[in-house]
């Protein structure tokens, strides 16, 4: 019935919408869209700033705070880098079969040194204080702990962790293949091989590491028991100065 005449509008099958009824319709949807996409970006931003502060505190507290290591007697076992520290200690004691004399690859003053191979070819260096020195105090093991935690330096040995236990204490280092300088050049065999272009080059590799501890670290780092029974070189001859024990950190506003 209402077929061809013209003009007419309703909200009725077969007519088009009012004019008014149109533009009051394009308003509400453009104030929805508004709202939407005003809302919805705002959420989404929340939603992530507070994923990336619960991840960043988590990581933060991850890394700071001390674990239990296995066994019956406490201890507190903490990790440099992103090693889980609790498995990193069991498999220690595992991979050196509670540290046997079968996996010592050398002894110093204040520690016996374990090859320790953690996964397939991941081989770490543990270095166990002397059962003697563990009830007395830890100034040497925590200089080297405080030390090793502020130094990057490709001439000088990275550590990968640290466990303080009333058992057993022990630092967690990268493996260099060959070993010290004064054992290689204790043999006659390799001390031939090492010519002076490969002395100059260690000495210049330490001299680095050296002026990196005096004036790139802050507070400084005073080596003070720099040796060749300290200074270990990996499987291409790069050497990396290590036992940090009596290291001492400067104190700028001291004379001295």
């Amino acid at each position: 019935a209402l077929q061809g005449n013209d003009g007419l509008c309703g909200n009725v099958t077969g007519l088009k919408l009012c004019e008014s009824k149109i533009i009051i319709k394009k308003k509400n949807h453009f104030h929805h869209k508004l709202i939407i996409e005003t809302i919805v970006p705002l959420f989404v931003a929340l939603l992530l700033g507070l994923f990336m502060c619960g991840f960043i505190d988590y990581g933060h507290r991850k890394r700071t705070s001390p674990q239990e290591p296995s066994g019956e007697e406490g201890g507190k076992f903490f990790s440099i880098t992103s090693f889980d520290g609790q498995a990193m200690y069991d498999e220690i004691i595992k991979a050196t079969n509670d540290f046997d004399d079968a996996y010592s690859i050398g002894t110093g003053g204040y520690g016996t040194v374990y090859k320790a191979e953690l996964q397939p070819n991941n081989l770490v260096a543990v270095k166990k204080l002397h059962s003697s020195s563990e009830n007395d105090d830890h100034i040497g093991f925590l200089n080297e702990v405080r030390a090793l935690t502020n130094i990057r330096h490709k001439n000088i040995v990275k550590l990968y962790g640290c466990c303080f236990h009333a058992r057993h204490s022990f630092l967690i280092y990268e493996y260099l293949e060959k070993g010290s300088l004064k054992s290689l050049l204790c043999s006659d065999i390799i001390a031939k091989e090492m010519d002076w272009l490969k002395r100059v080059r260690i000495v210049k590799a330490v001299a680095n590491g050296l002026a990196y501890m005096h004036h790139d670290c802050t507070p400084p780092i005073i080596h003070r028991d720099i040796s060749g029974a300290n200074i270990i070189l990996d499987s291409d001859y790069g050497e990396h100065i290590s036992d940090f024990g009596t290291a001492k950190l400067l104190k700028l506003d001291l004379s001295n």
